[in-house]
């Protein structure tokens, strides 16, 4: 499972899907936000970069994935019912 994967690696899993699972191997988080336009090519490219901008901010890493993801989820969702398309260049 990805949070034992996560225990026996000493990392953080993002596993994305109809929902988001994230774990470090202690705890794990389901993210709701998001919707199926999102599987587009590029999309992880900004989740990580998402992700990445926040760990640069000083955030510690399991909370900037948890922050990260529902981040991503809720500009898709915005982009959906605002621009009524799903291109990678709305989401940023």
């Amino acid at each position: 499972s990805a949070v034992q994967m996560a225990k026996d690696f000493g990392c953080i899993i993002l596993l994305k899907g109809h929902k988001t699972l994230i774990t470090d191997g202690d705890v794990c988080f389901e993210n709701h936000t998001g919707n199926a336009g999102m599987a587009k090519g590029g999309s992880g490219d900004v989740l990580s970069g998402i992700i990445t901008a926040l760990v640069g901010q000083k955030l510690a890493a399991l909370d900037a994935a948890i922050c990260g993801a529902w981040i991503h989820g809720r500009q898709g969702i915005y982009v959906e019912t605002r621009l009524e398309c799903m291109e990678c260049c709305p989401v940023i």
